[in-house]
C-alpha cells in the first residue's frame, strides 16, 4: 500500500496528472467521486458516471444503462457494504451492487428525484438529502421517508456524525439530530441560518468544519468560530474539506483552487493555493492515499507522492536548468545554474550564494571544495575562487586566461590526493592549479582533445581524463596515454568515470553506451544489451549494489552483477528499471558534466537536469505489489458479451472468445503487467504485457479454469483471479453419436456377414463396391472432422490447434536434418482503436485480408501461416537464411502497408499496418518450441517499441 501525501514536500513537488474529456472523460465538470471496494475509483460528471481502474475510463449513462435516469451526477457513496449509490439531480437514486445498476426512485422506493447529499451513518443507515424533495433514509435495506424532519429545510446538501449525532446541512442551517431523535438547530447566533451550506466535515480531533458560501466556520470544542476569527483561509466559499493520512487539510474552494493547511490551520505553501482560480467541486483520498480532485471545466486531477523529489523555480531555484550539483564537507548542496549562479539549499529552499561572490547570472559547469576548505566554481568566465587568508579572512580570486588558463569556459575542476587542482576546460585543455602557480597540458603532454568533460584519480592514484572526441587520457610520468575507440572504448565522447570496489572503471560515453575497463580490457554495454541509453550523463552506485545512470530520456537503474555479466559475456540482456516524468522529473533530460550527480553522505541520489534537480532515496522500495486481486471484467463469444451466469454449456465450436480483466492500481498503473493461462489446458503461462484481453479459438468442450495474476514490480507471486466457464460438446463428441456411430457400423458388418452367407458367390462384386463406397464415406467424414479441428473459422487458415501440432512435426523434421526453424510473430497495429472505431465487422474483415497477405506471400512448402490469437498470426518456417527472412518479413510488412486499408486511429499515416517479430534457432531441439516463441515474442516487443510498421529479428 502507498504512503500518504509526504507533508514535509511542497505541493508543486507531489506528481500532478490530470485528465478531461479528451483523455476519456465524458465532460470536464466532475461532481463527486466515492471508490469501491474493488479498487475502481467511480468519478461524477454533468455527462454520467464513470468507472477507472488507472488506465481505462467506462462510461454509464442514460443511453446505455436504463437505470441511470439523468445524466447530471451530483452525489456518489460507496458504503460499508461494498455498494454504490449515485444520485443525480433529477434522475433520482441509483444503486450500483454486484455489477448490476437498479434505479430506486423509479421502483418507488423513494420520491426523491433531486440528490444534493447521500451519507451512511454508523449503524449502516444511508441517508438521502434532496433539493427541495424532503430526506430519505434507508435502514436495513427499507427506504423511509422523514417527513417529521422537514423542518430542517427541504434542501439537504451534506451530513457529517459524531458522538452526540448526526448533524444535517440544509437551506435553513445546521441542525443536529441526537439518537433519541430530537432536532436541534445550530449556528443561528454566528448567522448560519442566513448563509448556504455546502459540506460537513469531522476532523480527527473532532472539530465540525462548516463549509459555506460566507467562507468556513469551525465547531471546536463547543464553541463556534466565525471566518473573521479564522486566519484568511476561511474566507474562501468552500465545497468541500477533507483531512488526510498526515492529519493535512485540504480545501477545495469555489475561487481559490485547492488550500492545504497543517494540523494548526496553517497554510503550509509560500503560495496558499493550487489550481489557482479555479473552481474545486470535491476532493477524495482513496485506497492508496492518493489525493483526487474533481474540478470545474478543468477535469479530474491526481495528487500523490513522486518517487523522485523535484526541485526547481517553485522550490527556489534562481533558473531552470541547472549543469552540476556537489555536496559540502558539512553536507550542505549547492547547485550550478545555467545562468542563474549558485543556489543553496536551505530547509527545502533553495537560496543564492551571497553576491560578493559574483556569480549571480553566471553559468557555474563545475564546482569543488578543496581539502583547505576553499570553493572553487567553474564557470563561462573562469573560476571563482572562495577562500581564507593567513588571517582568516574570506578572499574571492577569479583566475582566467590573463592568469594562465587555457580557455575561460571551465567544464571541470578536480584536487588530486597530492593536493593539486586539476581545472578542464573547453578548447583549452587542461590546467594543474599549486600553490598559485599553474601549468598547462596539451597537445604536447599528449592531450589531444582541448575540451575536457571529467577529471578522477583512481585507488591506484592514476589520473584519467575524459574528453570530448579524444577519448579518456591517463597521466603516466608527465605525459598522457590515450584511450579510444581504436583501443576497444566504443565512443571518443567521455562523460563519466567511476570505479568500482572491485577495481574496474567504468567510462560512461555519449553515444557509445557504457564501457568497463578491467585488467587491461575494455568491455562494452549497449542498448543492444538492455541499456536504456547508450547517452551516459553521470554513473552512481548506490549502497544496494546497483548503478543509477542519468542521460538525455531520463533515468535509470541496474544492478552492477548483470552489468558485470554483460560485460563477462555471461549474459546477455538487462532489465534496466526506467524512471521519468511520472517519477517526479519535471523533465526527462539530464545535464552532464564534471558534477553531473551525487550520491550524498546521507545517502541521497542527486541529478542535475534541464528544469532543476531531482533528489532520489535508493533506499525506499519505490515499487511496491499490488494488493488487490484482478478483476474479470467481461466475456465474450463471437463479439458478443455474455452474463457472469450464463458461461455454461457454450456451443463454441470455432468461434472466439475474449476475457477482458484489470487491475485496480491508481498509484502507477503504467507499471501493470498481466500474465494468464487456462490451468486444466496450459501448461505455461501466457504473458499479456500491459494487454488486458485474453483471446481463444476452437476451444474443445469441457469445463475451464481461466486465472489471471498482474504485478507492478515483476513479482509474479501476488493475487490471482480464477473464472469459470464450460463449453458444450459438439454433436460429434456426445454418446449419442458416438454409440449411434457404432451401432451403424455394428449393423453394417452383420449386414454385409448375413449377405455373404447367402449370396456369397454372387453378390462378391456388389461387396466390394459397396465396402469401398463406405470406406470413400468415412474418409470423408474424417476430414471433414479434421478441418473443422484444425481451421480456423473466420480466415480459413490453419488455427492455434494445428500451429501447436505443426510446430512440434516441424521441430522433429529439421532436428532429424539438423537443419534451423524459425517462427515469425504478426501482430496487427493498434487493432483494438480499429474495433473500437469501426465496429467489429469491419475489424473481421481486415483480419481476413491481413491472413490472404500472409498466405499469398508465403507459398513454399516449409512455410506455415496459422491464426496464433486474436489479431495475431504465427508463421513457422524451417531451413531459411538469416539475411532472407529478415527481408522476406520486411516484405510482408511492406505488402500490408502498400494495401492501404484504411485505419483513421492509427498514428502510421491512417492505414493499417503489421510489426513482425522472427525468432530463429539454427539447430532444433526437442524441447525448442517454447524458445522459439519466446524469442519471436521478444522480438516483435523490440519491433513494436521501435514504433511499429517493421520486423526485428532475432536468432539463437
Amino acid at each position: 500500500m502507498a504512503h500518504a501525501l509526504n507533508p514535509s514536500h511542497a505541493v508543486s513537488q507531489y506528481h500532478l496528472k490530470s485528465w478531461r474529456n479528451t483523455d476519456g472523460l465524458p465532460q470536464n465538470t466532475v461532481t463527486a467521486l466515492a471508490q469501491t471496494k474493488d479498487g475502481y475509483l467511480w468519478i461524477g460528471t454533468l455527462e454520467g458516471l464513470v468507472r477507472f481502474d488507472g488506465v481505462q475510463f467506462r462510461h454509464f449513462n442514460s443511453q446505455n444503462t436504463p437505470a441511470i435516469k439523468h445524466n447530471m451526477i451530483t452525489r456518489l457513496l460507496s458504503d460499508s457494504q461494498g455498494d454504490l449509490w449515485i444520485g443525480t439531480s433529477g434522475g433520482g437514486l441509483t444503486s450500483y451492487k454486484q455489477g448490476s445498476f437498479n434505479n430506486h426512485t423509479s421502483l418507488n422506493e423513494t420520491e426523491i428525484t433531486r440528490i444534493l447529499g447521500i451519507f451512511e451513518d454508523k449503524s449502516g443507515s444511508i441517508w438521502i438529502g434532496s433539493d427541495g424533495e424532503g430526506l430519505t433514509k434507508i435502514k436495513n435495506g427499507v427506504f423511509e421517508s422523514e417527513s417529521n424532519l422537514l423542518v430542517a429545510g427541504n434542501s439537504i446538501r451534506s451530513f457529517a456524525e459524531n458522538t452526540q449525532g448526526l448533524w444535517i446541512a440544509s437551506e435553513k442551517g445546521l441542525f443536529r439530530l441526537a439518537q433519541n431523535d430530537q432536532l436541534t438547530q445550530m449556528g443561528q447566533s454566528i448567522g448560519l441560518d442566513q448563509t448556504i451550506i455546502r459540506t460537513l466535515h469531522f476532523d480527527h480531533q473532532g472539530t465540525l468544519w462548516i463549509g459555506t458560501d460566507a467562507g468556513i466556520y469551525l465547531l471546536k470544542n463547543g464553541q463556534f468560530l466565525t471566518p473573521s476569527q479564522l486566519p484568511d483561509f476561511a474566507q474562501h466559499t468552500t465545497r468541500a474539506i477533507r483531512q488526510d493520512s498526515h492529519s493535512n487539510y485540504w480545501l477545495a474552494t469555489e475561487k481559490a483552487g485547492l488550500i492545504r493547511l497543517n494540523k494548526d490551520y496553517q497554510v503550509i505553501e509560500k503560495t496558499d493555493v493550487l489550481f489557482d482560480g479555479k473552481a474545486i467541486n470535491t476532493i477524495f483520498e482513496d485506497d492508496e492515499n492518493n489525493l483526487w480532485v474533481g474540478s470545474h471545466l478543468f477535469g479530474l486531477s491526481q495528487l500523490r507522492d513522486s518517487l523522485f523529489t523535484p526541485y526547481g523555480l517553485p522550490e527556489g531555484l534562481t533558473a531552470q536548468s541547472s549543469r552540476s550539483i556537489y555536496e559540502k564537507n558539512d553536507g550542505a548542496l549547492l547547485v550550478g545554474l545555467e545562468g542563474g549562479g549558485v543556489n543553496y539549499l536551505d530547509n527545502g529552499v533553495f537560496k543564492s550564494l551571497p553576491e560578493r561572490y559574483g556569480l549571480a547570472g553566471k553559468k557555474v559547469y563545475s564546482m569543488l571544495e578543496d581539502s583547505k576548505g576553499s570553493l572553487w566554481f567553474g564557470t563561462e568566465n573562469g573560476v571563482t575562487r572562495v577562500f581564507k587568508d593567513h588571517l582568516g579572512q574570506e578572499k574571492i580570486e577569479v583566475l582566467t586566461t590573463a592568469d594562465g588558463l587555457l580557455s575561460d569556459v571551465i567544464l571541470a575542476l578536480f584536487e588530486s590526493r597530492d593536493g593539486n587542482i586539476w581545472i578542464g576546460s573547453f578548447s583549452g585543455g587542461l590546467n594543474r592549479w599549486r600553490k598559485g602557480e599553474i601549468s598547462a597540458y596539451s597537445e604536447a603532454q599528449g592531450l589531444t582533445d582541448t575540451i575536457v568533460n571529467i577529471i578522477f584519480q583512481d585507488r591506484q592514484s592514476n589520473l584519467w581524463v575524459g574528453t570530448r572526441g579524444g577519448g579518456l587520457f591517463r597521466l603516466e610520468g608527465g605525459h598522457f596515454v590515450a584511450y579510444s575507440t581504436q583501443h576497444g572504448l566504443s565512443d571518443d565522447l567521455v562523460f563519466s568515470l567511476y570505479q568500482d570496489k572491485s577495481d574496474a572503471l567504468w567510462i560512461g560515453t555519449y553515444g557509445g553506451g557504457l564501457n568497463r575497463l578491467k585488467n587491461g580490457k575494455f568491455s562494452q554495454v549497449r542498448q543492444s544489451n538492455g541499456l536504456f541509453d547508450d547517452v551516459i550523463h553521470r554513473i552512481i552506485e548506490d549502497n544496494n549494489g546497483y548503478f543509477w545512470m542519468s542521460s538525455n530520456r531520463g533515468i535509470s537503474k541496474v544492478d552492477k552483477a548483470s552489468l558485470d555479466a554483460v560485460a563477462d559475456g555471461r549474459k546477455s540482456q538487462l532489465e534496466p528499471v526506467v524512471y521519468g516524468l511520472a517519477d517526479g522529473m519535471r523533465n526527462v533530460e539530464c545535464n552532464g558534466g564534471a558534477n553531473a550527480g551525487i550520491l550524498t553522505s546521507a545517502g541521497k541520489i542527486w541529478f542535475p537536469t534541464a528544469n532543476g534537480v531531482v533528489e532520489i532515496n535508493p533506499q525506499v522500495n519505490h515499487v511496491q505489489q499490488l494488493q488487490k486481486k484482478p478483476i474479470i471484467e467481461s466475456f465474450s463469444l463471437n463479439g458478443q458479451i455474455l452474463p457472469f451466469n450464463q458461461l455454461t454449456n457454450l456451443e463454441v465450436d470455432s468461434g472466439s472468445i475474449e476475457i477482458k480483466y484489470a487491475a485496480t492500481n491508481l498509484t502507477r498503473p503504467e507499471n501493470t503487467r498481466f500474465r494468464y493461462k487456462l490451468v486444466n489446458s496450459d501448461k505455461e503461462w501466457t504473458n499479456a504485457d500491459t494487454r488486458r484481453t485474453a483471446y481463444y479459438s476452437a476451444l474443445p468442450s469441457g469445463r475451464y479454469q481461466f486465472r489471471v495474476t498482474a504485478t507492478n514490480n515483476g513479482d509474479w507471486n501476488g493475487l490471482t483471479t480464477d473464472f469459470f466457464f464450460t463449453i458444450k460438446p459438439s454433436y460429434y463428441e456426445t454418446w449419442w453419436f458416438r454409440l449411434l456411430a457404432l451401432s451403424l457400423v455394428l449393423l453394417l458388418g452383420y449386414l454385409l456377414h448375413y449377405f455373404r452367407l447367402l449370396r456369397v458367390e454372387h453378390r462378391n462384386q456388389e461387396l466390394e463396391r459397396l465396402i469401398r463406397k463406405r470406406t470413400i464415406e468415412l474418409e470423408s467424414a474424417n476430414l471433414q472432422l479434421a478441418k473443422i479441428a484444425t481451421e480456423d473459422g473466420l480466415t480459413g487458415i490453419l488455427n492455434r490447434r494445428a500451429f501447436n501440432d505443426i510446430f512440434v512435426t516441424e521441430c522433429r523434421r529439421v532436428q532429424r536434418k539438423h537443419g534451423s526453424i524459425g517462427l515469425m510473430l504478426v501482430d496487427i497495429d493498434y487493432f483494438k482503436q480499429y474495433n473500437d472505431s469501426l465496429g467489429h465487422p469491419k475489424g473481421d474483415s481486415c483480419i481476413k485480408a491481413i491472413a490472404d497477405i500472409l498466405t499469398n506471400s508465403c507459398n513454399r512448402a516449409s512455410e506455415f501461416v496459422t491464426r496464433y490469437g486474436g489479431d495475431e498470426f504465427a508463421i513457422i518456417f524451417s531451413d531459411s537464411e538469416l539475411d532472407k527472412i529478415e527481408q522476406h518479413a520486411a516484405n510482408i510488412c511492406e505488402k500490408v502497408y502498400e494495401q492501404n486499408i484504411p485505419h483513421p486511429e492509427s498514428p502510421i499515416e491512417g492505414r493499417v499496418t503489421i510489426t513482425i517479430g522472427v525468432g530463429i534457432m539454427s539447430s532444433a531441439t526437442d524441447s525448442c518450441m517454447d524458445a522459439i516463441i519466446s524469442l519471436a515474442d521478444d522480438a516483435l516487443y523490440q519491433a513494436k517499441k521501435k514504433g511499429r510498421n517493421q520486423s526485428v529479428c532475432l536468432s539463437a
